[in-house]
């Protein structure tokens, strides 16, 4: 694998990126990859990491910075973080949450949050574990309620 760069998101990577969410089990057509991509280069809280090697998009990673009010500063939230399985890939993922916790720290955020699918334990190949994620220990528990979409409104 060529040379890895971890860097916001341009619009010109909708294609690479487009591909790279197929690969991953999220297809979206091309003109939505792109119209999301307009939404966090315009928002000044969320951000969008792309891991590029060879002209390709090999990860991804989005990130909001969250305010809080009974806490001294801002939470870094990570909703997505997709790399294609392997070991051997690992540093990709290393090198995108490296590059998630620099941006954390240029707005001043006093932790991180992973929406993960899976237990940080259970990473075994040095994945969020050794990177110092662990389950929270507070007594809080995330509620989620789904919305419909949006009706088009005319005027």
């Amino acid at each position: 694998m060529d040379q890895l760069q971890v860097r916001k998101a341009e619009p010109a990577d909708a294609a690479a990126i487009g591909r790279l969410l197929g690969a991953l089990g999220h297809t979206l057509p091309d003109d939505e990859t792109a119209a999301r991509l307009r939404w966090f280069s315009r928002s000044g809280a969320d951000h969008l990491l792309v891991a590029v090697s060879g002209g390709e998009a090999v990860g991804v990673l989005t990130l909001t910075v969250v305010p809080r009010l009974t806490h001294d500063g801002p939470v870094a939230r990570i909703s997505f973080l997709g790399v294609p399985d392997g070991p051997d890939l690992r540093w990709i993922e290393r090198a995108l949450l490296g590059e998630a916790e620099r941006v954390a720290r240029r707005h001043r955020c006093t932790a991180m949050e992973i929406m993960a699918d899976r237990q940080p334990e259970d990473d075994t190949e040095g994945g969020l574990a050794t990177r110092g994620y662990g389950t929270s220990t507070e007594e809080q528990v995330r509620c989620v309620k789904p919305l419909p979409p949006p009706t088009t409104v005319r005027i």
